[in-house]
């Protein structure tokens, strides 16, 4: 319960931020970004969970909305801040690749404080595969940026 409680005040601090976002990036990269995040980070879960079997997740109710409340608020917004910082061009890159080892290390104290709680057991996965499958979900999700923003370019739309 604390755990749950804790992560609703994370995410709602996580939604206030928003604003600080919409000085940074537009309205349409802000939805697009947490989209693809967000739906990238829920495939991702369902085939290490369900099709791999090597995560598994309490099935209790509370527990069950507390993972989902990450995948859909926390592990987005994190990775949305961290491409608002590296689409600033004032931003050094040494600033850049520590703000993604930064995002990574938080996801990675997630995975950490679920297991510790018991929400996720591992069962044929490890940290390491968890820090693979982060850093693949930032590095894609900088891929979707660049994409989306070349994209945005030929409409005529400056972000």
């Amino acid at each position: 319960m604390l755990l749950f409680v804790c992560m609703s005040t994370a995410s709602a601090a996580a939604l206030v931020s928003v604003k600080w976002l919409a000085r940074r990036l537009i309205w349409p990269e802000i939805i697009a970004y947490w989209s693809f995040v967000s739906s990238f980070e829920q495939l991702s879960f369902i085939i290490v969970s369900f099709n791999m079997k090597a995560v598994h997740f309490n099935t209790a109710r509370l527990g069950f909305w507390t993972l989902r409340q990450s995948g859909v608020l926390l592990i987005p917004i994190l990775i949305v801040w961290f491409l608002a910082l590296a689409a600033d061009r004032a931003v050094g890159r040494a600033i850049k690749v520590l703000a993604a080892a930064a995002v990574l290390a938080l996801m990675l104290l997630l995975d950490y404080l679920y297991c510790l709680t018991g929400l996720l057991t591992f069962v044929n996965w490890t940290f390491y595969d968890s820090a693979l499958l982060f850093a693949g979900l930032i590095g894609i999700s900088g891929c979707f940026m660049a994409l989306y923003r070349v994209i945005m370019r030929r409409g005529g739309i400056r972000g």
